[in-house]
């Protein structure tokens, strides 16, 4: 066996680190070279990379001052909120 093969079984847990950039060089070169050579943890990878981006941050959203208040007053009253 090839000592420089990584395996899937060893590849599938580095790889949420690996998107976090969390991995030091030393284990991220022998996961991004499975990673080109195994198109299901390559998928794998990018399935967990799309998810990631969900949780990017973005622009702040602007609140009104008093959004607090307001709601505070209209949870105390027994207003209910209807999503349509």
């Amino acid at each position: 066996m090839n000592m420089g093969t990584m395996h899937c079984t060893d590849a599938r847990p580095l790889v949420p680190s690996y998107l976090d950039g969390e991995l030091s060089e030393a284990q991220a070169g022998p996961l991004r070279k499975h990673l080109l050579a195994c198109q299901a943890c390559r998928a794998g990878a990018q399935a967990g990379k799309n998810v990631k981006r969900w949780f990017e941050p973005t622009e702040p959203i602007a609140v009104p001052r008093d959004f607090a208040a307001r709601v505070t007053r209209m949870a105390f009253a027994g207003v209910e909120v209807v999503a349509e």
